[in-house]
């Protein structure tokens, strides 16, 4: 199996592939003396110096990090390939975040440095993620904003809720106002205003049904002088 992959790989990438002595020009730098694929997982492959793996990197970066058999081993490299599959783990594990709910770059980012994957590691996963189209604040973002507008909540706590999204105020503002369509706060608080009162019993006392329509809105996240007009305006003067 291991010859077969080998040969494939090779009609693409020429002597990728291969074994050579390390030192063989007589210099003492170690060098890489073998590439082997994981036969478990193919996306991840084996370098050895002399007969020791001392790395696994992802397959796809392979030139990238300009690996071949020959080549000097320095602690540099060695670092970087250490990123790289750092990386690539990161990035399996965010895929896994994703399937379960969908999150802003931020909010990613957060998860994997939880799951102890360093700063950097994290940034740079989620950055390739978002180059890749695999991750997308804009649609977080509209998720959000058409949950809450439906809900009638106020700008002030959608905003909020996008910030704790991680969505950046210039996303926030411009989904925001695409979703209300211009419409004020004002106007807004009414409508709710409106669907509060239709859901109270008739019974209810002109002085209870002010004060639950009121604190229906403040809860939404009105300002309490908005949500004070939108109240007058669906159950008349605020009662004494």
């Amino acid at each position: 199996m291991i010859n077969s992959y080998r040969a494939n790989v090779e009609m693409v990438r020429p002597g990728l592939f291969g074994d050579a002595p390390p030192g063989r020009d007589g210099s003492l730098t170690p060098r890489i003396s073998g590439l082997q694929p994981d036969l478990t997982n193919p996306s991840v492959t084996f370098v050895k110096v002399g007969d020791k793996v001392v790395a696994k990197v992802p397959f796809m970066d392979i030139e990238k990090l300009g690996l071949r058999v020959g080549a000097s081993w320095t602690s540099r490299l060695a670092q970087t390939c250490e990123q790289a599959f750092q990386v690539m783990q990161a990035k399996e594990q965010a895929t896994k975040i994703l399937a379960i709910k969908g999150k802003s770059s931020s909010q990613l980012e957060l998860k994997l440095t939880e799951k102890g994957f360093n700063g950097s590691v994290a940034k740079t996963a989620v950055e390739e993620m978002k180059k890749a189209g695999l991750i997308n604040d804009l649609a977080v973002a509209e998720a959000v904003v058409s949950v809450e507008v439906t809900r009638h909540t106020s700008v002030t706590m959608v905003r909020k809720k996008l910030e704790e999204a991680g969505i950046g105020e210039e996303m926030a503002t411009a989904t925001i106002k695409r979703a209300t369509k211009g419409k004020s706060e004002a106007a807004r608080a009414k409508a709710l205003a409106e669907e509060l009162a239709d859901k109270l019993p008739a019974k209810l006392g002109k002085a209870a049904r002010w004060r639950r329509v009121c604190q229906g809105l403040i809860r939404k996240g009105f300002d309490e002088d908005i949500a004070r007009a939108a109240t007058r305006k669906v159950e008349g003067p605020e009662p004494e």
